[in-house]
């Protein structure tokens, strides 16, 4: 939306301000059967920072390699990818492949 410099502040900090715009949606974007796991599959995710989805899934829920890429191509996610490239939807698909297999 916009920035705000550093001397429109007194003291001025040492970065620059972002102007942010939040919309919440009127339904959820997601229909989820249970979003505590979910935000497992997604904390798993994320939980090795810069590492591909498979190495950081696969080894938080303690699957073999092959077993995890077969979960994520079910899911039509390319197991190389990071978690930070995945959209809401992608994520959607992944817990539903997890959800389908008994994983979560």
């Amino acid at each position: 939306m916009g920035y705000i410099q550093p001397g429109s502040f007194r003291p001025p900090p040492k970065v620059t301000s972002a102007i942010v715009r939040i919309d919440v949606y009127e339904k959820p974007a997601l229909s989820l059967d249970d979003t505590d796991a979910f935000f497992q599959v997604v904390r798993a995710g994320f939980s090795a920072a810069r590492k591909q989805l498979r190495n950081s899934l696969g080894h938080s829920f303690g699957l073999a390699g092959t077993r995890i890429e077969e979960v994520m191509h079910e899911a039509g996610i390319e197991p190389k990818l990071r978690a930070e490239t995945l959209s809401l939807e992608e994520w959607g698909k992944l817990y539903d492949a997890f959800r389908g297999q008994g994983l979560c």
